[in-house]
């Protein structure tokens, strides 16, 4: 049998199409603590020192007007926040589901006082710029626990910013692109604290 340039073509698409499935098959099985968490490119690597039971980075820019240069905070200090639980139906899922954590604003409160720019950052690398004038109004938490259950990396976790889409109507409104799941880094770049 002769080979023609359409079958070398085939085994390379073939080649190819296995060599992907076997790196997604790799990374599936990485587990949450192999996976790695990428410092951020703007904050420099002596203010981010992560420690091993870190489970939120908050981070100042230096360009913002607040005094503080940002927290670590573990899961014990997260859970010992006022936690607010609301159940709600969402786009991610077909049914009703109760989300509890702390409010973001207190989280931010934290770090620095009156936070109005910020950039929320994810292990998966997605990140999303927030003007909170705008998203404070609905008083979206970072919710560590969905259905009672603690959210793992593999099912939207460590942390999901979510907001009571019921309460405030949010499936009429275009928010979800700030609704971040698998958040680990907040970048604070402004603030309405006086200088």
């Amino acid at each position: 049998m002769k080979l023609t340039p359409s079958h070398y073509y085939l085994v390379l698409l073939v080649t190819t199409v296995l060599i992907v499935i076997g790196v997604a098959l790799t990374s599936f099985v990485i587990s949450e603590q192999d996976r790695p968490i990428s410092r951020p490119r703007d904050i420099p690597a002596e203010r981010l020192v992560r420690q091993d039971d870190t489970l939120l980075t908050v981070n100042v820019a230096e360009s913002s007007n607040c005094k503080n240069k940002g927290v670590l905070l573990t899961e014990a200090q997260l859970l010992a926040l006022p936690q607010y639980e609301f159940t709600t139906l969402h786009e991610w899922s077909a049914v009703a589901e109760t989300f509890r954590g702390p409010l973001l604003e207190d989280i931010l409160d934290l770090a620095c006082k009156g936070a109005t720019t910020f950039i929320l950052k994810a292990l998966n690398d997605y990140s999303v710029m927030i003007d909170f004038t705008e998203l404070k109004q609905y008083k979206p938490i970072v919710a560590h626990s969905i259905n009672g259950e603690r959210l793992s990396v593999r099912d939207k976790g460590p942390l999901w910013v979510m907001v009571d889409h019921d309460k405030y109507n949010i499936h009429q409104k275009n928010l979800s692109a700030l609704m971040i799941w698998q958040l680990f880094d907040i970048t604070i770049l402004s603030t309405d604290e006086a200088l």
